[in-house]
């Protein structure tokens, strides 16, 4: 008899905890000042078409890009990778559900002198369709011929890995 009672008891305890929360969503976006003249992107979830200040639901994981701007008397390529990462949901405990992750926004700031990514607020998109408020996404990861004479400068730091490949226009 005691056993059935203290086997009971666990089974109650086990079918009452809470269930663990949900992975929160991580959420990917783009803004840029400069003439950027080429873009490229291994992230499956960014579009052929980039929108500035769109935000683009993305799976976890480190992406690669590549991207050209021209200021008109020198044109520079930068490349390298982002991680992208999410919030994991709280766990259940007795009674009571784990809270979800809460979502996280990147932004990837393409600009002449390097790009940024910066985790913070959505980007909120109100630019109506303007051609010069999007980018095509080229989607093929290679590098730009007759870039192979170029000043090579590598940055690091916690949310970005960059090369910067440059050359001054003749």
């Amino acid at each position: 008899m005691k056993i059935a009672i203290i086997l009971g008891i666990i089974c109650l305890l086990l079918i009452s905890c809470g269930k663990d929360g949900n992975e929160g969503r991580a959420f990917v976006s783009f803004d840029w000042s400069s003439t950027v003249v080429y873009y490229d992107d291994s992230n499956p979830s960014i579009p052929s078409t980039i929108w500035r200040n769109q935000n683009y639901q993305s799976d976890a994981g480190t992406f690669y890009f590549e991207y050209g701007v021209d200021n008109g008397s020198e044109y520079r390529l930068w490349t390298g990778s982002y991680s992208i990462t999410k919030n994991p949901g709280e766990k259940g405990s007795l009674f009571v559900d784990g809270k979800d992750g809460a979502n996280k926004y990147y932004k990837i700031y393409l600009g002449f002198n390097g790009p940024r990514v910066s985790v913070g607020k959505p980007s909120f998109n109100n630019n109506g369709g303007n051609v010069e408020d999007s980018l095509i996404n080229k989607k093929t990861m290679k590098y730009i011929p007759g870039l192979s004479d170029c000043e090579i400068q590598v940055i690091s730091d916690g949310n970005i890995n960059i090369t910067l490949r440059f050359k001054r226009k003749n």
